[in-house]
């Protein structure tokens, strides 16, 4: 019985498939080399920025709307916005620098996890308590 190599590489370790020697770090390499590109920086830059800030405006907008809060920006608001944008500016920098690019990847992560986590400290309160008016839902 003769088996697919793919499938049988698949089953035993995901390193083949990306490197037929199975080294991973030349596979590692071959991966960054090709996140580097500009075409996949732009895709990625495309992704990560305004999709990012259209989840959190949208995220934004429901839950100061639904909880019976006014639809103005705080500041806090405003600084997940900033850290979404440099997350994705951080990140599409990646592909001009021709030397290690994991340090900037890192802070492009970090500036989108302390997004996330400021809009979830700031807006879980208002999801987890009741709607200011004394209305029903809109």
């Amino acid at each position: 019985m003769r088996q697919c190599g793919m499938a049988r590489a698949a089953t035993i370790d995901p390193a083949p498939r990306l490197c037929p020697g199975g080294n991973r770090h030349r596979a590692a390499r071959t991966f960054n080399s090709r996140c580097r590109s500009a075409g996949d920086s732009a895709i990625h830059a495309l992704t990560a920025g305004p999709i990012g800030a259209m989840i959190l405006g949208v995220m934004s907008g429901v839950t100061l709307g639904d909880t019976g809060r006014d639809l103005t920006a705080k500041r806090a608001t405003v600084a997940v916005f900033v850290l979404i944008d440099a997350a994705a500016i951080v990140r599409d920098a990646t592909s001009w620098n021709m030397g290690d690019a994991m340090p900037l990847l890192a802070l492009s992560a970090g500036c989108w996890m302390v997004a996330f986590g400021l809009f979830e400290i700031v807006y879980g309160p208002m999801l987890l308590t009741r709607r200011l008016t004394s209305q029903g839902p809109p």
